[in-house]
């Protein structure tokens, strides 16, 4: 082998590293902002829509959640825009409201903060059914239940608040033919850790009593004994859930339509945000990040106004997590609410139905991804990075095979030229020099130099 192709030889890999080098440093993601939207059906007969945005900053392909003031949204759709404007709180959460049309036509949706644009596209829609089941009581799964008659509890919400009263809902009916009972005596005895404002109760005409239940555990559980007039009874025990670290919101069963709503949310836990909004049964018709004021006892609060809402079922979902209504999970309760014409009264019947309606997750969708689009001439430059990255490793692979044909071939050209002058000798030194040089070296050679390219190659392929 010659000086030159030694050389050759040893630099192409130096020099197939350092292109490498640079390339993957002229293609390497840079720390930006970006925004994802979480888009979520309207409420029934809106075209103003309330999504989240949540700002991030992406480093290397990870997102942190950031917080970025002078937000500005803006949307456009068959002429109509509308504008929001605000900053994301130390989630990274911002609870935008815009107009956008009737219907669920494609829009234009951008997010910025000054000049950055964090994201821009067609916002995209989904046809998903929403969560409420208004046929669903948030029944409470009991542990024993026996007798005749038949015992059925509810947890207003769906869970007690520890420290906060709440309304539990029994239903009483006849065990063989479901008719509710009227007029059935009920005893309660509660465990230790829960608190009744009264153990004993009557069923109405529709067979509900209510008992009004404070725990002060987060584990706690209740056991009734009902007695009819006829003498049939029934006992009944179980856990009653309770939600951890839960914020309370007092919520009338009943508002007046077409007016304002202010509510007060309580947070008994050190958090210094809380998230709101109001569902119905068709999609969000209201959210809100709030941050929570330390009042005197510990307690925070955090004080909102809702819009005035047509008649229809409601939940009111609270959560210390910004999705906790699209998982409803141990902290995060959706109360149930009826917005109806002012005056009337409800009956027992009816405040149950109202208090006992339960909710499944309210699930959202990615509605704009800012982190996957990127900046075009960012983007542009990451491709020429990792074209001239990966084509160093092409380039280099085929010098180093053409250097390993070319030294092959002057071995055989020399060993033809030794041949040739010692052709007159029989003796070993010339069986040596006539045998051909090993092709199964040379192959074992040549896919080796290619095989340590190629992995290079898939490992970068794998990490970038």
């Amino acid at each position: 082998m010659g000086r030159r192709e030694t050389l050759a030889m040893a630099l192409t890999p130096v020099l197939a590293m350092a292109t490498l080098a640079a390339g993957l440093r002229l293609g390497a993601s840079r720390s930006r902002l970006a925004a994802i939207v979480y888009g979520a059906p309207s409420g029934k007969g809106r075209s103003r829509i309330a999504w989240q945005v949540v700002t991030v900053r992406v480093d290397r392909g990870v997102s942190e959640a950031v917080a970025v003031p002078g937000l500005v949204v803006h949307s456009s759709s068959g002429g109509r825009e509308a504008t929001w404007r605000g900053s994301s709180n130390q989630d990274g959460v911002a609870e935008i409201a815009l107009d956008v049309g009737d219907g669920f036509a494609p829009f234009s949706l951008s997010v910025a903060s000054g000049e950055d644009i964090l994201a821009h596209g067609i916002a995209r829609w989904d046809g998903r059914a929403w969560g409420p089941d208004v046929a669903r009581a948030a029944w409470v799964q009991p542990s024993r239940a026996e007798g005749p008659l038949s015992i059925a509890v509810a947890v207003g919400g769906g869970k007690l608040t520890p420290g906060f009263a709440t309304d539990l809902w029994v239903r009483v009916t006849d065990a063989a033919t479901r008719r509710p009972l009227p007029v059935v005596s009920l005893t309660a005895e509660p465990e230790p850790g829960l608190e009744l404002e009264a153990r004993t109760a009557s069923t109405c005409a529709d067979g509900w009593a209510k008992l009004r239940a404070t725990p002060q555990i987060h584990v706690v559980g209740l056991g009734l004994k009902a007695a009819a007039a006829d003498g049939r009874g029934a006992d009944w025990f179980g856990a009653l859930p309770v939600a951890l670290g839960a914020s309370w919101v007092d919520v009338a069963p009943v508002l007046p339509e077409n007016a304002a709503h202010t509510f007060d949310v309580v947070v008994p836990t050190v958090r210094p945000v809380v998230y709101a909004e109001v569902d119905d049964t068709t999609g969000r018709v209201f959210a809100a990040a709030l941050p929570a004021v330390a009042a005197p006892g510990g307690m925070g609060h955090a004080a909102f106004e809702a819009p005035p809402l047509a008649r229809g079922d409601y939940w009111l979902v609270t959560s210390g997590d910004p999705r906790g209504a699209e998982s409803l999970d141990v902290a995060s309760i959706a109360r149930p609410f009826r917005v109806a014409a002012a005056g009337g009264t409800l009956g027992c019947g009816e405040e149950a139905a109202i208090a006992t309606r339960a909710a499944l997750p309210f699930k959202r969708w990615v509605a704009l991804d800012g982190t996957i689009e990127g900046n075009p001439g960012e983007e542009r430059q990451r491709r020429a990075g990792r074209l001239l990255a990966f084509g160093s490793l092409l380039v280099a692979s085929f010098v180093e095979v053409l250097l390993i044909l070319r030294t092959a071939r002057r071995a055989r050209a020399q060993g033809a030229r030794l041949s040739a002058a010692l052709a007159e000798s029989d003796g070993p030194l010339h069986a040596a020099a006539s045998t051909s040089p090993d092709a199964l070296g040379l192959l074992i050679a040549l896919l080796l130099a290619v095989l340590g390219f190629a992995f290079v190659l898939a490992l970068l392929t794998l990490r970038v």
